[in-house]
């Protein structure tokens, strides 16, 4: 079930990153091999046709393997960033919900037309920082991909320490 949302991902051109705690989450990489997804069914067919006969590169986040969902460990650094980008987005909603209780309709409305523009930027902003850490694009701010170790996958924990580096966990 999971591999059919992730091939619609991958099909979109979507990638998912959802930090479900301070610095652990899960990625899911959503990269089209085929570079674009606005396009018909049947360029849509002959993509996938391409993939089954090995014809275009793999979906894999990294370099010819087909790996795209992993669990990751990310920097506090990440967590900060991302919240600071994200702080206007979170003032905004804050500020729409006291406005909506208030029941202040044409002012709420006002204010919503003049925020969805800093929203935009911030989304816009995170997106870039996020291709950009993913894309080892960034200098002080990396991770490595590897396999959990045996123990690891076992208690279903991890061990390393996450300083500086992210760990993106495969499989």
């Amino acid at each position: 079930m999971i591999q059919e949302f992730v091939d619609i991902c991958s099909m979109a051109n979507i990638s998912v990153f959802i930090l479900a705690l301070e610095n652990y989450g899960f990625y899911i990489h959503g990269r089209s091999v085929h570079g674009f997804a606005d396009t018909d069914m049947q360029t849509i067919l002959g993509q996938l046709q391409r993939e089954e006969e090995d014809l275009c590169g793999h979906r894999g986040l990294v370099p010819g393997t087909d790996q795209q969902t992993f669990q990751m460990a990310v920097p506090l650094q990440l967590r900060s960033y991302y919240q600071k980008v994200m702080a206007p987005v979170s003032s905004i909603m804050l500020s729409t919900k006291r406005m909506s209780v208030a029941g202040a309709g044409a002012l709420r409305s006002k204010m919503l037309s003049g925020n969805v523009d800093r929203s935009i930027q911030a989304y816009h902003n995170m997106n870039k920082f996020l291709a950009a850490f993913l894309e080892h694009a960034l200098r002080d701010l990396d991770y490595d991909v590897r396999e959990k170790t045996f123990v690891e996958s076992l208690l279903d924990i991890e061990f390393t320490e996450i300083f500086n580096k992210g760990i993106l966990y495969a499989g």
